[in-house]
């Protein structure tokens, strides 16, 4: 809302748990109230991801206060940035401090990275007589891959192409039992 309590609430990105490669997680989206709102009759904005760890690409209703969706939909518009747009059948009364507006369901790969900055780069409020832009606030959500090993050589394999090398195979030509030297630079 500018920073200055005008409109009495300001969006941001939530705590994101971490998950598998492969598994998606929920990344809330969170209106900080400190007075009562207008009802929103829905609302649109832009999320932000500094890596393609994460590609967002449904909502989740469950346990938030869009209960009434009517319309919504998720598309990148560039390299690792969304454009969202919700509508609900009934404008939504909110009056809640810090809570939940919307999930949005992203799925988690394996990068060469393990963790990624998401943030709300843009939000607008629509009301049934306005739309109310608002300044996102720069508390951004964190996403850390959760590895399933604690063992990070996948990762690396992929940074660098090897997983591992054999240097010999004691007796060579193997026979029943073998002995064997690994070069492992990391």
């Amino acid at each position: 809302d500018g920073g200055d309590g005008s409109l009495g609430f300001t969006p941001l990105v939530g705590k994101i748990q971490s998950v598998k490669a492969g598994d998606s997680t929920l990344i809330p989206l969170i209106l900080d109230s400190s007075k009562t709102l207008a009802p929103i009759s829905g609302f649109s904005g832009t999320l932000t991801l500094n890596s393609d760890l994460l590609t967002p690409f449904a909502f989740e209703t469950t346990g938030t206060l869009s209960q009434s969706v009517a319309f919504d939909t998720i598309y990148p518009i560039s390299a690792n940035t969304y454009f969202f747009s919700v509508r609900y059948k009934t404008p939504l009364q909110i009056f809640a401090f810090s809570t939940s507006l919307i999930y949005i369901r992203a799925v988690a790969y394996l990068t060469k990275v393990d963790s990624t900055t998401v943030s709300l780069s843009s939000a607008a409020f629509n009301t049934d007589s306005t739309i109310l832009p608002t300044i996102c606030s720069e508390q951004n959500g964190e996403f850390v891959l959760f590895k399933e090993c604690g063992d990070p050589s996948i990762l690396h394999s992929m940074d660098d192409g090897c997983l591992v090398t054999f240097l010999s195979i004691v007796p060579n030509p193997a026979r029943n039992t073998v002995q064997r030297s690994v070069n492992d630079t990391r």
